[in-house]
C-alpha cells in the first residue's frame, strides 16, 4: 500500500469503540444467565471475533448496527472449544472464565497471537488450581473447577490474565482475595473492576488486593462501551502535527490508560479543548517540544509516540520498554526498524528508547508484522515525510479500527505534487 504525504489534517470523526471495554463487558455478560444489552460503534475485529466464539459455543447473540444482545444461554458442557483468532485478551481471559461454560476447554489461536509468550497465563492458572497442558501451535488445554479463595499473583508480564480471573472468581457465590505483585498495566485491572461492579458484583479494593463478594440481579441490563483512547492517539498526534480534529464518542472519566495521549500532547505544546462529549486538538503556534513517557501502563502508546517523536526537534524519552517485546510483534524491534527506514537516529537501553527528532523523516517501505498499532504509526508518518511511506500489508488495522483508512482519507490532506 501506498501513504502519501500529509498536507494538512481536519474534520471531526467518532471513534470506533474500545475492544478493551467491549471484550470484557461482553465476556462479563456471557456469565449473567439473563437478557442483556451492549452498546457499541464499529466493533473490531477483535470483538468481532469473541462475539462469534460465543455463538459457536452456543450463546444466543442477536447483533444489529447499535450492538449486541444476549437472548440465551448454553447448559455446561463437558468439553467446548474456543478459537479466538488473534485476540490475547480472550486467549488469556477465556482460560478461566470458560470454565464456567465446560469441565475441559481447547483454546486455540492464529497468525501473531501463535508468536507471543504464555509462560505467565499457565503460572496464574496453576496457582488457582487450574491443570493446563499445551498442545501443538499454541493450542491450551484447560480443565478444573474454579475455587473461591485467597491467591497471591504477580503480573510482572501481561494484567489480561488477571482480569480473567478476576471475572471468573467474582462470578462464584463465596468470597474471594487476589492480591496482585508488580502488576504492568495495572489501569486495565481497575478497567475491568470498574466494568464488574456496573454489572452489579460487589468489588472491593485495598492497595493491591481486591475481594469478590458476589453480585446483585440487574433487570433489563443494558451497558454502552465507550471510544477506544487507543485509536484516538493516532488523531490527536496527528492534528498536533499537521492540524486539528475534534473526536467524539471517548469518555474522560475512563480507566483506559491510553487516555494519557492527551497529557503528552499538552506535554509537547498542543492545544487541547473539551466541548461536552467532544475534544479537539490543534497544532500550536509555535514549535512542538521533546516529551517523556513511562510506557509501564499503556505499552499500546509507543508506535503512534515513537513516530510523533519524529516529527518534533529534540530527544523524547520512552522508558519501561521491555513491556513492549510480547505483543502483536516484538514492537521494541519493529518500530527501531521503521526508525532505520525512516533515518532517524534514537539511542535504546535494555528498558529506555530516546527518540533524536529533527522535524521530518525519510520515506520507504516498512514492516509492519500484522501489527495494528505499527500500521497506525507507519500511517501517521505520513505527516512529518516529503516522499512515499510503502506498507507491506495494512489488511491488520481492522484488528482494533476497521473504518481507520476510510477515516484517514476523509480527514486528511495530501500534497499537491502527488497528484
Amino acid at each position: 500500500m501506498e501513504l502519501f504525504p500529509i498536507k494538512s489534517v481536519s474534520g471531526e470523526l467518532k471513534v470506533p469503540c474500545s475492544k478493551s471495554e467491549a471484550q470484557r463487558a461482553i465476556l462479563i455478560g456471557a456469565l449473567q444467565g439473563q437478557s442483556i444489552r451492549i452498546l457499541m460503534d464499529e466493533p473490531s475485529t477483535d470483538v468481532l471475533s469473541v462475539i462469534e466464539l460465543l455463538k459457536a459455543a452456543g450463546f444466543g447473540i442477536v447483533m444489529d448496527t447499535q450492538g449486541i444482545s444476549f437472548l440465551s444461554f448454553p447448559e455446561k458442557k463437558s468439553q467446548l472449544t474456543l478459537n479466538v483468532n488473534e485476540s490475547g485478551f480472550a486467549f488469556r481471559s477465556l482460560a478461566t472464565i470458560s470454565l464456567h461454560w465446560a469441565e475441559t476447554v481447547i483454546l486455540e489461536a492464529q497468525k501473531s497471537l501463535l508468536r507471543r509468550d504464555f509462560t505467565e497465563l499457565v503460572e496464574h492458572l496453576t496457582l488457582i488450581g487450574i491443570d493446563v497442558h499445551s498442545l501443538e501451535n499454541k493450542q491450551f488445554c484447560i480443565s478444573g473447577q474454579l475455587s473461591a479463595g485467597e491467591y497471591t499473583l504477580q503480573a510482572e508480564d501481561s494484567s489480561q490474565s488477571i482480569s480473567g480471573i478476576f471475572i471468573a472468581l467474582a462470578n462464584l457465590p463465596e468470597i474471594s482475595k487476589i492480591t496482585i505483585k508488580s502488576a504492568v498495566s495495572f489501569p486495565y485491572l481497575q478497567l475491568t473492576v470498574d466494568i464488574l461492579r456496573k454489572f452489579g458484583y460487589s468489588v472491593t479494593q485495598s492497595g493491591a488486593t481486591y475481594m469478590f463478594k458476589g453480585k446483585k440481579s440487574l433487570e433489563n441490563f443494558s451497558y454502552r462501551i465507550g471510544g477506544d483512547w487507543s485509536s484516538a492517539a493516532v488523531w490527536f498526534a496527528a492534528a498536533a502535527l499537521k492540524g486539528e480534529i475534534c473526536l467524539s464518542g471517548l469518555n474522560l472519566d475512563s480507566y483506559q490508560p491510553d487516555k494519557i495521549i492527551l497529557d503528552v500532547i499538552q506535554q509537547a505544546g498542543a492545544k487541547v479543548m473539551v466541548h461536552g462529549c467532544k475534544i479537539g486538538v490543534c497544532k500550536p503556534s509555535k514549535e512542538l517540544q521533546p516529551f517523556s513517557l513511562d510506557l509501564m501502563n499503556c505499552p499500546d502508546l509507543f508506535p503512534v509516540l515513537a513516530i510523533f517523536a519524529c516529527g518534533i526537534s529534540g530527544t523524547s524519552h520512552f522508558y519501561s520498554t521491555k513491556r513492549l517485546k510480547n505483543k502483536e510483534s516484538d514492537r521494541i524491534t519493529s518500530i527501531l526498524d521503521m526508525l532505520d527506514v525512516f533515518g532517524v537516529s534514537y539511542q535504546s537501553t535494555v528498558d529506555s528508547i530516546s527518540i533524536f527528532g529533527v522535524g521530518k523523516i525519510n520515506g520507504g517501505s516498512v514492516k509492519v508484522h500484522g501489527d495494528h498499532r505499527l500500521i497506525m504509526a507507519a500511517t501517521l508518518a505520513t505527516c512529518v515525510c516529503d516522499s512515499l511511506i510503502y506498507l507491506t500489508d495494512e489488511s491488520d488495522v481492522k484488528k482494533s479500527y476497521i473504518s481507520f483508512f476510510e477515516h484517514w482519507n476523509n480527514n486528511t490532506t495530501s500534497l499537491d505534487y502527488f497528484y
